[in-house]
């Protein structure tokens, strides 16, 4: 699962060259306001399920955190 996810994200870096935005409307190149369909579509096409967009958050702290980084720092991050 992590694989699939992790190239997707590869694909969606090579595509930043064009495009700023991890979620974006391809017909118009425009950042989406609302990403909650794009986030569920993403894992859908990966084959994750019951995940939610809240769990990148907790991951990304708890990443931080392992690496030893300080709160106050995280906390702005």
């Amino acid at each position: 699962m992590f694989n699939k996810l992790l190239r997707l994200f590869v694909e969606m870096a090579w595509q930043k060259e064009l495009v700023p935005y991890g979620f974006y409307d391809p017909k118009i190149l425009k950042r989406y306001k609302v990403i909650k369909r794009s986030f569920h579509t993403a894992l859908k096409r990966v084959g994750i399920e019951d995940f939610r967009f809240h769990d990148c958050r907790h991951t990304f702290a708890s990443q931080l955190v392992m690496a030893v980084v300080d709160l106050t720092t995280i906390k702005e991050l």
